[in-house]
């Protein structure tokens, strides 16, 4: 048999109530005749507005991407996220009706849902198994989908006590190129299956010279890390752009003129020192 294989972070299907379609139904059910003429944009832009502004959509089955929390250590930093798993639409069972596959899950701590559809001989099936990627102490970000210079907001990170006892955990927090009202580190004490924020007020400074903003679209890189007894219990990287706000004035003159009369307009350039 044939086997396309799906494995997706199930909070986004579920923004979607995706699922394989039955192919039993989809392929013998009785069609009328006639001509329809199909567009997938709308499609394909719906799903891209739902996605999180700057991450990766996701990966295929022939991507050598770093998966398994960046590197080998369990302590390492949280940074490859990806709404795909994997996909392989090519996969083949043997004898058995098994298919073997080896991939790298990214660094997401969520539910898997695996989706497999496959065709034989005229027949058809589907099914489908969730897994879920966890981790004791879990941080996870509150930062905003962009900043501009002069702004100041409240950001931080959320950690998660799923185990069932007490946790001392020390919070720290890298937020190079933002100011802040208070030191980016402290301690907060979690009871068993307790959540709390850990935030901080930060601001984007705003340059005497405008020559010296920084280029719109740029992106500020920083990191949450829960530790406790100097043990990394989880850490994650993350980015967010800096936009630049641009005014615009639009003038406009009226008036009545004849063929043979001229006029003129005159514009002013603003100087971008001022």
């Amino acid at each position: 048999a044939e086997v396309a294989l799906s494995v997706a972070d199930r909070a986004v299907l579920d923004l979607l109530n995706y699922r394989f379609s039955d192919p039993v139904q989809a392929m013998y059910s009785g069609w009328p005749l006639g001509v329809r003429v199909l567009e997938n944009r709308g499609s394909l832009i719906e799903q891209l507005l739902l996605a999180t502004k700057g991450d990766s959509p996701g990966g295929g089955g022939d991507e050598d991407d770093s998966g398994g929390f960046g590197l080998d250590s369990d302590q390492a930093s949280r940074r490859n996220f990806k709404f795909t798993a994997y996909w392989n639409p090519t996969l083949k069972a043997n004898g058995d009706g098994e298919i073997k596959f080896t991939f790298k899950l990214p660094d997401n701590l969520t539910t898997f849902r695996f989706m497999a559809m496959a065709a034989r001989n005229g027949s058809y099936g589907k099914t489908d198994h969730e897994i879920q990627v966890r981790r004791d102490i879990v941080i996870q970000k509150l930062i905003p989908r962009f900043i501009r210079p002069g702004d100041r907001l409240e950001l931080g990170s959320l950690v998660i006590n799923s185990t069932g006892s007490d946790k001392n955990i020390n919070i720290s927090m890298n937020l190079p190129g933002l100011k802040c009202s208070s030191p980016l580190s402290k301690s907060v004490k979690l009871t068993a299956g307790e959540t709390t924020e850990a935030t901080e007020t930060c601001w984007l400074p705003m340059p005497e010279k405008k020559a010296k903003l920084p280029e719109s679209g740029s992106e500020l890189k920083g990191s949450f890390k829960a530790s406790q007894d100097n043990r990394i219990l989880d850490a994650m990287e993350f980015q967010f752009p800096i936009l630049i706000e641009r005014y615009r004035e639009t003038f406009a003159t009226t008036g009545m003129a004849t063929t043979d009369q001229k006029g003129e307009e005159f514009m002013s350039i603003p100087d971008p020192e001022k």
